[in-house]
């Protein structure tokens, strides 16, 4: 039985230049953990149409990188 999601494939080394971008440019404007970028740097990869997250500063970063972002409560 297929659900909505996926198995895709990523790559390491494209998100940890990603993150060291996204890290670079919003470092000093948002609070920022090293798994939360990562999951942000990842969005691209996987081609995601809705992220959806608790954390408003993951929120906010996903927001600033242009992915349509969901902060749920």
């Amino acid at each position: 039985m297929a659900g909505p999601f996926e198995l895709v494939d990523v790559h390491l080394e494209d998100a940890v230049r990603e993150c060291h971008q996204i890290s670079a440019a919003y470092g000093t404007e948002i609070r920022m953990r090293s798994a939360d970028v990562l999951h942000v740097a990842l969005l691209d990869q996987i081609n995601a149409d809705l992220f959806v997250t608790r954390d408003r500063d993951q929120h906010a970063t996903a927001l600033r990188r242009g992915f349509a972002s969901q902060l749920v409560y």
